[in-house]
C-alpha cells in the first residue's frame, strides 16, 4: 500500500513538474500567427513558411521574419505583449537574458505594438532606437528609413538619438522621429577645462538656447567626461528644439 502511494506521488510530482516546464518555455516563446498574405520566419531550425490556414508557429530563442506586401502577421511574446505587423517588413526578434526582449527592425510600412510587462528595445531602420515600457504605440516606416510614431497609452517611451542623451515621448506624441545625431563627443583637453567652467557661469545670451528638462543625461558624469559634451549638448539641444518645434508646424531647419 506504501508502495503505491510514493508511485502515485512520483507520478503526481513528475505531471506537475512537467506543466511548469511547459509553462516556464510557453512564457519565453514567440507565437506567430499570420493574419493575411505570406510569410517566412527563420530560426535555429531552419526556414518557416507560413500561411493563413497553418497553425499558429511557437517558437524560442529568437527569429527572423519576412513579409511581403498586403500581408499581416502577429507576433505574441506571452505574457509580455503582443506587435502586428503589415506590408513589407524584414525584422528580428530576439530573447534576451533576463528574459525581455529586443526587436530589430531592418524594412517595415506599419507596426502596431502592445507591451503589458517587462520591457522591449526597438532599434529603427534609421539607427534610431526606442524603449518601451507598457504601451500602445502605432509605427509607420517609410521605404528610406523614416519612422513616424503615435504613442496612444501607457508609459512615456524613450527615445535614444545616441550619446548620452535618451528624449522623452508622452502619450499623445505624433510625429516623424528626428535622425540620429550624427556626431560624437568631442575630444577635450585638460587645458580647455577653465574656459569650459567660465562659459557654464556666464549669463546666456538673449536668444540663446536653453537646455530642456526633458534632456536627460544617462550615468554619473565626471568632468572629464563633461567636458567633452559642451558640443555634443548643444548638437543634442538642437535636435531636441526641432522636434518640438513640429506639432506647431514651425520649420524644421536649426
Amino acid at each position: 500500500m506504501n508502495r503505491a502511494r510514493r508511485i502515485a506521488a512520483l507520478l503526481a510530482f513528475v505531471v506537475c513538474a512537467t506543466g511548469l516546464a511547459r509553462e516556464a518555455r510557453a512564457q519565453d516563446s514567440f507565437e506567430l500567427t499570420l493574419l493575411e498574405g505570406w510569410a517566412r520566419a527563420i530560426t535555429e531550425h531552419g526556414a518557416h513558411w507560413l500561411t493563413p490556414t497553418q497553425p499558429a508557429l511557437v517558437v524560442e530563442g529568437g527569429v527572423y521574419i519576412e513579409l511581403g506586401p498586403d500581408c499581416r502577421l502577429e507576433v505574441v511574446d506571452a505574457g509580455r505583449g503582443s506587435a502586428e505587423f503589415s506590408g513589407t517588413t524584414s525584422a528580428e526578434f530576439v530573447r534576451l537574458a533576463d528574459g525581455d526582449a529586443s526587436l530589430a527592425l531592418r524594412r517595415f510600412d506599419g507596426l502596431q505594438l502592445h507591451t503589458l510587462r517587462g520591457a522591449l528595445d526597438v532599434t529603427l531602420p534609421g539607427g534610431q532606437r526606442l524603449e518601451f515600457g507598457r504601451a500602445v504605440t502605432h509605427l509607420v516606416g517609410t521605404a528610406d528609413g523614416r519612422t513616424h510614431v503615435q504613442h496612444l497609452l501607457g508609459d512615456p517611451l524613450e527615445l535614444d538619438l545616441g550619446g548620452w542623451y535618451t528624449f522623452e515621448l508622452a502619450v499623445g506624441t505624433r510625429r516623424e522621429l528626428p535622425a540620429p545625431l550624427s556626431a560624437g563627443p568631442a575630444p577635450r583637453r585638460s587645458g580647455d577645462f577653465a574656459a569650459l567652467r567660465e562659459r557654464a557661469s556666464a549669463t546666456p545670451a538673449p536668444g540663446s538656447l536653453v537646455p530642456n528638462r526633458g534632456v536627460r543625461m544617462r550615468g554619473g558624469l565626471d568632468d572629464s567626461i563633461r567636458s567633452s559634451l559642451w558640443g555634443w549638448k548643444d548638437a543634442a539641444g538642437r535636435e531636441w528644439m526641432r522636434f518640438r518645434r513640429a506639432e506647431s508646424g514651425a520649420p524644421a531647419g536649426f
